[in-house]
């Protein structure tokens, strides 16, 4: 989700992650940083730097001399990447209950009951950020900038495949 302090670059990675995972850009699908910079209305630079977001994502492949296409992992890759997150998530969870303080309890309280009480009524796209924003805010309660760095990684490199 787009916050305020997001740089242009990470603007337009977030739209072209949502691009590639409502299908809109589908595997394989090159990405041609004029035509797509023009279409959005924005310059080819944050657009070039918005792409190596999602090269670093593993949601683009970077090509030399051609343009960036739309990555297509292999069911291995994902099933390792989920093994993974699950593993990372569960270490945030311990982690998190040692380290977790009033105000990271009542964010995670928070957003689990914003979950439970309109998840019905959301979107699934909508639904699928919160479910990542609840995952995302118990690693950050564990208060190891590493393992929360990690996760956002995974989370990010998954979003298509979950």
């Amino acid at each position: 989700m787009d916050t305020p302090q997001d740089t242009l670059a990470e603007q337009i990675a977030a739209q072209l992650r949502r691009a590639i995972l409502f299908g809109t850009l589908p595997p394989d699908a090159p990405i041609k940083e004029r035509d797509t910079a023009a279409a959005m209305g924005v310059s080819r630079t944050p657009m070039r730097e918005a792409i190596r977001i999602l090269a670093k994502e593993g949601l683009v492949v970077l090509r030399p001399a051609r343009s960036p296409v739309v990555a297509r992992p292999s069911i291995k890759e994902v099933r390792d990447q989920v093994v993974v997150l699950q593993t990372l998530e569960q270490l945030s969870a311990r982690l998190a209950c040692e380290a977790a303080t009033e105000v990271d309890l009542d964010e995670i309280e928070d957003l689990h009951r914003r979950i439970a009480g309109s998840y019905d009524q959301l979107g699934a796209l909508d639904a699928f950020e919160l479910d990542m924003s609840f995952h995302g805010r118990i690693a950050q309660a564990a208060h190891n900038a590493a393992l929360a760095q990690t996760h956002n990684r995974y989370l990010a490199r998954l979003w298509r495949a979950r």
